[in-house]
C-alpha cells in the first residue's frame, strides 16, 4: 500500500478511537464537522506544535478554532484563553469609557459629540484611566484631553 493510500486510512482509525474512548467515558461521539475542527485530533495538535510560532500557525488555528466541543486539549484551551483575556479588556474599556461620561454628567460638564465618540471608540484602559483621572478635577471636557 502506497504511503498516501496509509495515511488516508489513518484517519477513520483516528476518528473511531477518538469514539471509542468517549464512549467508554458517556460522552457524546463528535459530529462529522468535529473531525474537522480538531476536537482533540492528535495529527491537529502535532501539526499546530510543529507549525510553532510562524505565520502559518495563526491560519492553522483560525481553521481549527470552529471547534465548538468543550473538548480540553491545549490549543482549545489557549484560544480560548485568548478570548477570555480579550473580553475582559474589552469590558474593562467600555466601563471605563462609561465612568468617563458619567463623571462628565453628574460635574455638569459639557460633552461634545466629537469628544463622546473619542471615549467611546477607545479601547486602551490605561488611556481611559488617565482621563477619568483628570476628568475628576478638570474644569472642561477639553482640559481632560488637553496633553495630547
Amino acid at each position: 500500500m502506497a504511503q498516501r493510500e496509509g495515511n488516508q486510512q489513518l484517519a477513520p482509525a483516528v476518528e473511531a478511537g477518538a469514539e471509542d474512548r468517549q464512549s467508554v467515558r458517556g460522552e457524546h461521539p463528535p459530529t462529522s464537522n468535529r473531525r474537522y475542527a480538531g476536537g482533540g485530533d492528535p495529527l491537529v495538535e502535532l501539526t499546530a506544535q510543529g507549525l510553532g510560532n510562524r505565520p502559518a500557525a495563526q491560519q492553522w488555528r483560525n481553521l481549527v478554532a470552529v471547534d465548538t466541543s468543550f473538548y480540553k486539549s491545549f490549543m482549545s484551551e489557549e484560544i480560548r484563553d485568548e478570548g477570555r483575556v480579550e473580553g475582559r479588556a474589552e469590558g474593562l474599556a467600555e466601563g471605563q469609557a462609561k465612568g468617563l461620561l458619567l463623571i462628565f454628567e453628574v460635574r455638569g460638564i459639557a460633552v461634545t459629540d466629537q469628544i463622546r465618540e473619542k471615549i467611546t471608540n477607545c479601547s486602551d484602559p490605561q488611556l481611559l484611566n488617565r482621563w477619568l483621572k483628570h476628568a475628576i478635577t478638570a474644569s472642561s471636557a477639553e482640559e481632560v484631553f488637553a496633553e495630547e
